[in-house]
């Protein structure tokens, strides 16, 4: 039996009519759907429900929402702010993270920046991740934020429960994850609380080609950041972040 097809809205889901325009409405037009299907469509405010098309025309669809749910969230929000790579690299980086399961993207600009972010590029990247939740039927689309420079990100990091800024140098990431989890084990027990040992909010920091400059490590472990290893081998920008993201689901989510 073939899936329901799913869509994003721009608006948000409730039960009753929605208008599918633009690029979503072309793309049902593309797959030859028509009046009587049914499909998903998910929005910004993790809202998904079931629909019916009920009309096609040339500037839009509507389609009649009859169920409407609420995604549940992990508790653990996994935040990826990373330097851009030349070429579509950071594209790819963003689709595999959203794939992954990505809740926050930030671009940041650091002193060895190369690739800075534009206010329409962060409208692009948007794009592909919405594409990238419908290929991997993902019912959420990562927020993906306004570029910023490490330094105002790491000042600014105190929401953050748990720091990591990836480094040649550092500790291995697996061994820093376990630790944590293994103290806060312990917190609890000392405290006699039944709740979760996992961290609630994890920032992760991946540096340019060349890595971060060892002031701006500096700065991050004044702050609270722990500098992880991610291997013995020198990674891309595109292929730290994966990695990063895939240890910690490894650890916390699977």
């Amino acid at each position: 039996m073939a899936k329901t097809r799913q869509f994003y809205s721009k608006t948000p889901i409730c039960e009753g009519k929605v208008r599918i325009e633009r690029e979503e409405a072309r793309h049902i037009h593309v797959l030859r759907l028509k009046p009587g299907d049914k499909i998903e469509l998910f929005d910004d405010k993790g809202n998904y429900g079931l629909g019916t098309i009920e009309k096609m025309g040339k500037k839009g669809v509507e389609v009649n929402i009859t169920q409407v749910r609420k995604v549940r969230k992990h508790p653990i929000s996994r935040v990826l702010a990373s330097a851009a790579p030349k070429n579509k690299r950071f594209d790819v980086l963003l689709q595999k993270a959203t794939e992954i399961g990505v809740d926050v993207f930030i671009p940041i600009i650091t002193k060895r920046s190369v690739v800075k972010p534009s206010e329409t590029k962060i409208d692009r990247l948007k794009k592909i991740a919405i594409e990238a939740a419908k290929q991997c039927r993902r019912k959420t689309v990562p927020e993906i934020k306004k570029a910023i420079t490490v330094e105002e990100l790491i000042k600014n990091s105190s929401e953050y429960h748990f720091k990591l800024i990836a480094d040649v140098k550092g500790k291995k990431i697996k061994e820093v994850l376990r630790s944590v989890t293994r103290k806060n084990k312990v917190f609890c027990a000392q405290k006699n609380q039944n709740f979760s040992c996992e961290p609630k909010k994890i920032l992760c920091l991946i540096g340019p080609e060349g890595g971060f400059t060892d002031e701006e490590i500096k700065t991050a472990l004044e702050k609270g950041f722990i500098a992880v290893n991610l291997g013995k081998n020198i990674l891309r920008v595109e292929t730290a972040g994966i990695c990063i993201l895939s240890t910690i689901n490894y650890e916390y989510f699977l």
